[in-house]
């Protein structure tokens, strides 16, 4: 558990870091997680992660998929409006 993890590194050399304790980092700054009491970067877009692969929130103009990964508004509004366009041509042949 990281509670028990204890790191042996200078204060300057916790990068990202919020709250620097004796025993490591406490809590990392945005777009960081934190692991075995060291920040880490979350992945490309998120704005808050637990770890590298899950993303809790995302930066501006990207939205949360149910994965936990971060896609952009765009891409969404192209995957639905395709999706609608098949739905409706099948609507159109049942009609």
């Amino acid at each position: 558990s990281d509670s028990k993890y204890q790191l042996c590194k200078p204060f300057n050399e916790l990068v990202g870091c919020t709250n620097k304790t004796q025993k490591g980092c406490m809590k990392c700054s945005e777009e960081m997680y934190l692991e075995k009491s060291e920040c880490h970067n979350c992945t490309n877009k998120c704005k808050t992660c637990s770890s590298k692969e899950t993303c809790l929130t995302c930066v501006d103009e990207y939205v949360l998929t149910d994965e936990h990964k971060c896609i952009h508004c765009g891409k969404v509004f192209e995957e639905n409006t395709t999706e609608l366009k098949r739905v409706f041509s099948v609507l159109q042949f049942l009609v």
